[in-house]
């Protein structure tokens, strides 16, 4: 199988706490003046968390980097620029920008560290779909349309997130999609329990 091109994901997103200048008023105590008032700040805050909340959700998450497909590319820069402007609009110091760094795929694919990208992404999904499935799962009567769809959307994302294409996660979103369709919670919790618990012991036994 041939893995599309893959790229690690560099975001750079103007911080809302600049900082103007600070003064230390004792061995305990500075006190710092920020550049942008509370309202500013609260707004850059907005654009930082409406624009990186779909690049970390989309993405998979590899021990701490954000590793997205060739396809992704191009949504990822679109609302990076989006967020730029919206920048601009409030100061012209703020800035929001992507890098994308090519992965080697030959090393990705080769052994331990392919298996480590498997391991990642496995705990990702599973995080991820079992949070949500505990909320719901603990509501009373029937399983909410609105709930359902939630949930398969969640399991669409979850596709994204499969970057390598390994064809056994496929299979087992294809298998819990399946469970969400039946509304079948309880036994899907206890399926992931037992999933995550197996992916820990097994992720503890590889160099990292």
């Amino acid at each position: 199988m041939e893995i599309n091109n893959l790229y690690i994901v560099q975001t750079r997103l103007s911080s809302s706490n600049r900082i103007l200048y600070s003064s230390e008023i004792s061995d305990q105590v500075q006190e710092i003046t920020f550049k942008f008032t509370k309202d500013v700040r609260r707004k850059i805050s907005a654009i930082r968390g409406r624009f990186l909340s779909p690049i970390y959700h989309e993405t998979a998450d590899v021990y701490g980097l954000r590793i997205c497909r060739e396809g992704q590319r191009g949504k990822i820069i679109d609302n990076i620029n989006v967020a730029n402007r919206q920048f601009k609009g409030i100061d012209g110091s703020l800035s929001a920008e992507v890098v994308f760094i090519p992965l080697d795929l030959e090393a990705v694919w080769g052994g331990e560290l392919y298996e480590q990208f498997r391991l990642a992404i496995k705990g990702q999904i599973y995080k991820e779909v079992m949070d949500r499935v505990k909320k719901i799962a603990t509501r009373p009567g029937a399983l909410p349309t609105r709930s359902k769809n939630s949930l398969l959307k969640i399991l669409d994302r979850m596709n994204l997130i499969n970057v390598i294409d390994d064809q056994e996660i496929t299979d087992q979103i294809k298998m819990i999609r399946e469970m969400v369709e039946k509304e079948l919670l309880f036994p899907l919790q206890e399926q992931l329990e037992k999933d995550m618990f197996a992916l820990t012991n097994r992720g503890a036994n590889l160099e990292l």
